[in-house]
C-alpha cells in the first residue's frame, strides 16, 4: 500500500498555495488546456476579479478566461475599460461620446457572457494612463487576481509606450494571469 499513499502525495491539489484540498473535480480550462478545480474545494480563493478589457478579440479571450475562473470560484468579476489619455494629441480633446460609447461597447460584451454563467459583474469606464488606472482600481476595489491579455507589440511602439500588460505585472501587488492571443488574432 505504500505505493497508493506515494500515489497520493503526488496527485496535484489545486493551484500552489490554494489550501485547495484533493476531493474536488477537475475540468479544462476554457483553451481546453490546463485544469480548473471545482468551486466546491477552492471557494474563497479568489472574491474579486479584474478584467480590463479594450474590446479588441485578444482583450475578449482573456475576459473568458476572467469568466470561467469567477464562475469556478464564485468570485464577483470587475470590468474596466480605460480610456488612454495617451491616444488624442496634445491640442485636440478627447471624445468623451466615442471613449464612452467604445467602454460601454467593450464592458458590456464581457458583462453579457458573465451574466450568462450568472457571475456578479461591475463594469466601470476611467480615464488615465491604462496602467495606473488598473492598478489603482485593483487597490481601491480589493482585487486578488487581474486577467488580461498580453500585448503584442515589438519594435518601436514597444520601446516607446512599453506594455500594458508588462507594467501591470511588474507594479501589481496581487497575481496577474496574461492570456496571450490565439493564433489567429496575432
Amino acid at each position: 500500500m505504500a505505493g497508493n499513499r506515494e500515489r497520493e502525495r503526488a496527485r496535484p491539489t489545486g493551484v500552489v498555495g490554494s489550501g485547495c484540498d484533493a476531493e474536488g473535480s477537475a475540468t479544462p480550462g476554457p483553451d481546453g488546456f490546463g485544469f480548473i478545480r471545482s468551486a466546491r474545494v477552492c471557494a474563497g480563493m479568489f472574491d474579486h476579479i479584474l478584467v480590463p478589457t479594450d474590446g479588441s478579440d485578444h482583450a475578449v479571450r482573456a475576459a473568458e478566461y476572467a469568466v470561467d475562473l469567477a464562475a469556478t470560484y464564485g468570485a464577483a468579476l470587475h470590468v474596466l475599460y480605460v480610456v488612454d489619455v495617451r491616444t488624442g494629441h496634445a491640442d485636440a480633446p478627447v471624445d468623451d461620446d466615442d471613449d464612452q460609447t467604445r467602454g460601454e461597447t467593450a464592458v458590456g460584451v464581457v458583462a453579457d457572457r458573465a451574466a450568462d454563467r450568472d457571475v456578479p459583474v461591475e463594469t466601470e469606464i476611467r480615464v488615465g494612463l491604462p496602467h495606473e488606472t488598473i492598478i489603482d482600481y485593483g487597490d481601491e476595489r480589493d482585487i486578488d487576481l487581474v486577467v488580461m491579455g498580453t500585448h503584442g507589440t515589438s519594435g518601436l511602439e514597444r520601446y516607446l509606450l512599453g506594455s500594458v500588460a508588462e507594467r501591470v505585472v511588474r507594479l501589481s501587488d496581487v497575481p496577474v494571469l496574461c492570456v496571450p492571443p490565439a493564433d489567429d488574432d496575432e
